[in-house]
């Protein structure tokens, strides 16, 4: 957003309310594709005519689709691999984070672990032997040589030893997933992209610390780009789907059309705007660099000359 300069105060603000907005929901918006719009090239002209100083409506280019890279652990940036705007396929690594911590956690619980599964065998070991207790006790009681009281006891001796064993198991099983849980945490110390695209946003640098699940680098996928922009609410009803729109990004002079594919049926009521979505045909050959995610123009609705 920082390279959405406006024209004038009331527009400015009309601007940034609408690239917030755009950014907030960029990864869910999915604008209805009912009719793709012909291709038309992007032109550009070396400079801007009248034509270009036409109202129109303030809008911004967003991505079609847009993934938050996320830390999986609580712990430092050690080393970003990535620079804005660059270029990154799935897979591509996009920072390092500082693996000391889910290390030392992963030593301890293995450590737990052994632990954990010598007491299963150490509880196995006392129940078989309360089980012979309990037979041999059973044994003299039919000799007539112990009570009943005695093989009562031995009877509960037993129960006890086979819950410890059932208790000392499922201690470890819960014990072992948390293993489980820190090797992949670990792995996962390497972030990398979950599409091709490019970097869009990095949200830290490097040695600053990181929450478990706080963002660390916004990737987008920069070919899909699409408009929403913003319409007064006296001049809703002049925007419907399927018209044909120019952006019009006139401080470069350049120019891409679109078709409207949806105008949203509810009014912000703190901005008093309605929203609305087109779709611009892909940038092909020496102007694809022009039209980037986060620029704010200008967008007009083009309308039939009269018969």
């Amino acid at each position: 957003m920082s390279r959405a300069r406006c024209h004038l105060g009331a527009r400015a603000a009309l601007a940034l309310w609408l690239a917030a907005l755009a950014c907030g929901d960029g990864d869910r918006a999915d604008p209805d594709r009912r009719g793709a719009p012909q291709p038309t090239p992007v032109t550009r002209r070396d400079r801007p005519t009248a034509l270009l100083d036409e109202v129109g409506f303030v809008g911004v280019l967003v991505p079609r689709d847009a993934h938050e890279v996320v830390s999986p652990l609580a712990t430092k940036i050690e080393r970003l691999l990535v620079k804005l705007d660059d270029p990154v396929d799935k897979g591509t690594p996009l920072a390092i984070l500082d693996a000391r911590e889910p290390r030392e956690r992963l030593t301890l619980s293995r450590s737990e672990l052994r632990e954990g599964e010598a007491a299963v065998r150490q509880a196995a070991i006392e129940r078989e032997a309360a089980r012979a207790k309990l037979a041999r006790e059973q044994q003299a009681l039919r000799a007539g040589i112990v009570s009943v009281a005695e093989v009562e006891l031995a009877t509960a001796e037993a129960d006890k030893a086979v819950s410890a064993v059932d208790r000392t198991i499922a201690e470890v099983e819960k014990r072992r997933e948390t293993v489980k849980q820190l090797e992949q945490r670990l792995a996962d110390t390497t972030l990398t992209s979950p599409i091709a695209g490019k970097v869009a946003l990095r949200y830290v640098e490097e040695g600053a610390r990181v929450r478990e699940g706080q963002a660390v680098i916004r990737v987008i996928r920069s070919d899909e780009l699409f408009v929403k922009f913003a319409i007064p609410a006296a001049a809703a009803r002049t925007v419907a789907a399927d018209d044909p729109i120019e952006l019009r990004l006139t401080e470069r002079g350049v120019v891409a059309k679109g078709v409207v594919k949806r105008v949203s049926p509810e009014l912000d009521p703190v901005a008093q705007m309605v929203l609305a979505e087109a779709e611009l045909v892909t940038p092909k050959g020496e102007l694809r660099a022009e039209l980037r995610a986060g620029d704010t123009g200008r967008v007009v609705v083009v309308r039939p000359p009269p018969p």
